[in-house]
């Protein structure tokens, strides 16, 4: 993996976290609209499968460890094993 490459990554893992910090759409159903979903396709677009798997999978971890990545500033294993996960 070069430079360039892990630049895009980071860039592109940082939009992640910070289309997590937006607030829920509620829409009447027990998972809202956030905009971090349109930030996995744009993940999923952009890289090639590798590296796509590699950034949602640090994401993924890092969520897991508790830090609050998802929206609504929320994080951890029981936030991701709900009804919203």
């Amino acid at each position: 993996m070069n430079a360039k490459q892990l630049s895009l990554n980071a860039t592109l893992l940082a939009l992640l976290i910070i289309l997590g910090m937006t607030p829920p759409i509620a829409v009447g159903l027990p998972v809202p609209i956030v905009l971090q979903n349109f930030g996995i396709f744009l993940i999923a677009g952009l890289l090639n499968t590798r590296s796509a798997t590699l950034v949602i999978a640090t994401f993924l971890t890092l969520t897991a460890l508790g830090l609050p990545l998802l929206s609504g500033m929320r994080g951890g294993l029981p936030v991701m094993i709900g009804p919203t996960g």
